[in-house]
Parts: structure tokens; sequence; C-alpha cells
């Protein structure tokens, strides 16, 4: 464990922390974000109440005396449990009080962190605070998974109209079907990007049609150019920050996309890409597969992982093309959309 997050640090160890994370939004003469927490921060687990089971993530975060802070791309809110191991052996259990998005200006991005109030309690206080936030929970309507489902093709080269049927049709066959809702946006634009964005509020995002290492082809509606219009990869990501809840997944299923994920994963938890030329029916099984298991409750990284055996158990040659990339600190396969 770091030295961050001994219940026993100072008053004025705390504040010298407190400094420094103010001022790394501020300069970029000092480290990233990212980098300052794996330089003091530590792994923590993060535990959540859902109506069908108790969620645990581990993720990376500094904890402090009534302050806890988190990557950008880090899924908080309040009512977590936090569960941090202290150099003693012993188990510390806090409580999210508020959260708080601190979104560093574009030119400086690696500034952007999580905030969080934090307050401690003991076990039975544990339990008690448990029990609230099941009962808070189940008072609330559940919400869905969200996505937006982005197929472009102006040329009508691609078949990503079988693609969405063959996706839907499989979340519909799953066993936690009522908890995916898949907005389908055909010939997107770059105004349906935002649109969907702003309207549909989307957890995950996805994208298929042409693309490469830099850009994604999306349609340029009925007055634009015949092959569409190339939307740069910094666009397409300064889009996806721009919103106040950036999406936790991206999906580009597209050609030579693994090289945009770096880039993507700088917003969402986690983002999926091919690394190479995908056929066209091997981009449909891909996709059937990939959300049929998020759908099954499976975490991101088993859903890719099934998704590639799918493709193997085909005799495809492209099995080996979708490739995944997770933000510092988050672990996919503890990543789970559904449950």
């Amino acid at each position: 464990m770091g030295a961050f997050g001994t219940p026993h640090e100072t008053a004025e160890t705390g504040e010298r922390h407190l400094e420094l994370f103010e001022k790394i939004g501020k300069r970029e003469d000092l480290m990233s974000f990212s980098s300052m927490l794996k330089r003091i921060g530590s792994t923590v687990t993060l535990v959540r109440d859902a109506p069908n089971g108790e969620l645990r993530v581990e993720v990376l975060a500094s904890i402090q005396k009534g302050k806890a802070f988190f990557d950008i791309t880090t899924d908080v809110e309040e009512g977590d449990l936090i569960e941090q191991k202290i150099p003693s052996g012993k188990l510390v259990t806090h409580r999210v009080t508020d959260v708080t998005h601190h979104q560093a200006p574009a030119h400086f991005s690696r500034g952007s962190h999580i905030e969080a109030d934090i307050e401690k309690f003991d076990g039975s206080a544990a339990n008690s605070v448990r029990s609230a936030r099941t009962r808070e929970i189940a008072r609330r309507d559940r919400e869905p998974l969200r996505i937006l489902y982005m197929t472009a093709a102006q040329a009508g080269d691609l078949r990503v109209d079988r693609e969405v049927r063959a996706v839907r049709e499989a979340v519909r066959a799953a066993t936690h079907r009522d908890m995916v809702d898949i907005e389908p946006l055909p010939a997107a634009t770059g105004s349906d990007l935002l649109n969907g964005l702003t309207r549909f509020r989307p957890h995950a995002i996805h994208f298929s049609g042409h693309g490469n290492e830099s850009v994604l082809s999306f349609d340029a509606g009925e007055t634009g150019p015949a092959h569409g219009y190339a939307m740069a990869a910094d666009t397409f990501v300064g889009a996806l920050r721009a919103v106040d809840h950036p999406p936790r997944l991206v999906v580009l299923n597209a050609c030579k996309s693994e090289a945009q994920l770096e880039t993507l994963t700088s917003v969402a938890s986690v983002a999926v890409g091919m690394s190479g030329s995908i056929g066209d029916s091997a981009a449909i099984s891909f996709a059937a597969r990939f959300y049929s298991s998020i759908a099954e409750g499976q975490s991101v990284a088993s859903a890719l992982a099934l998704s590639k055996v799918e493709l193997s158990m085909a005799h495809v040659a492209d099995a080996d093309l979708p490739t995944l990339k997770a933000a510092s600190g988050v672990n996919p396969a503890t990543v789970v959309l559904v449950a």
C-alpha cells in the first residue's frame, strides 16, 4: 500500500498531498494525475450494491482524511463503499458521500481526476450503511445499460444493418435482456454522434464502419461527399470528453482501429478495436457474441475473450484481431456493465 491512506496520517502530510493534487491540474511541469496515483496511491476495492447482487471492482486510488482521489475514468458514485487494506493488515472501510469530476482543459487533459468526499465507519456501521444503500437502490428504477450503436457505410459495401440485427437478436436471447437498451444510429453523421451523446447519455458507444489508425469514416449526409466524412481520432475523443458523463466503454468495429485505443482510454474505462483489417462476416459475429456476453453479466474482458473463441470455432482467420485496452488503474476483468 502507498503512503497515502494510513489512518494515522498526520494533518500536515494530508495537506501537502492535497496541495500536490491541486497543483497537478494547473502546472504542466508536474507529472500526470495517473502517474501521481501510480506513485503514491494504492489498490482499493469499490463496493456497490446492485439489484442483482454486490458489485466489487479493484481500482487505483489515493485515500486520505476525508478525501479519495481517482483517475477520471473510474466509475464511482455517492453511496459506494471503499475497502482499503492498511499496512497492519486491517481492512478499513469508507463510504463515499459526494463525488466531483475535475475535467482539465483539453490542452492539459492529464490533470483530469475525480475527487470524492468520504467518511470512515466500523464493520457494524458498514452493514447499516450497506442496508440503507440496498433499500435506496430497491426504491429507484433499475437503469439499463445504454448502448449508442452507430453504423456508417455510405458506399454500401458493409452489411452494417445485418450486424445491428444480429446484435439485437443475441441480446434478446440473453438472461439480462431487459437491462440492455440499444439505440441504433444508421448512416451516422458527426451531428448524430453529438446528439446521441447528449440525448441518449450512453454508457457504451459502438461504431461499425470503415476506419484506420487515425480516422473513422462517418456518413456525410445527403449533401456531403459520396465517400463519407473522415473524422479524426482526436475529434472523436474530443466529442466523448465534452459531455458531463463520458461512456465507460467504446467499441470500434472498424479496420486497424487498435491504434486509437490509447487515446480513447483517456476518456473511457475500456476501449476495444481491431488490430488489422477485419472481414464483414467476422465483424458481425464478433459484435453479436460480445454484446450477448455483456448481457449475460460477463465482464468486458470475458466478453472479448468469448467473442474471439467464437471466431476461432468458426475457423475465421480474423479471430485474433479484436483487441482491448483499459485505462490506468482499471482491470477489465472486473468491469461488469450488466448484472
